[in-house]
């Protein structure tokens, strides 16, 4: 799930989302929790470390902080989510 670090309102779907994904899809649904925007930092409202806690309070395999402007940790974020299916698909 991505969220805008500039956004409360964005950061603070992050609980309705996941609800949805748990009535909806499979409660062991694998979850990885994204920051965007990290780039902005005078904009900034949500700090890495409540994304952080959020993330492993709910379960997610993984947080990270990306800015789709300058590309940062975009790679990064797509091999992880790209590992986690193989493991799964491999596991199956």
């Amino acid at each position: 799930m991505v969220y805008d670090v500039t956004s409360l309102e964005s950061f603070a779907s992050l609980s309705k989302w996941t609800k949805d994904i748990r009535q909806w899809g499979h409660f062991s649904s694998n979850m990885i929790v994204v920051g965007n925007k990290c780039d902005l930092w005078a904009k900034r409202k949500v700090t890495t470390e409540q994304g952080q806690k959020w993330a492993q309070i709910n379960g997610a395999l993984l947080f990270l902080e990306t800015s789709a402007k300058d590309g940062s940790n975009v790679s990064e974020a797509f091999e992880h989510i790209a590992n986690i299916i193989y493991n799964k698909a491999r596991r199956n």
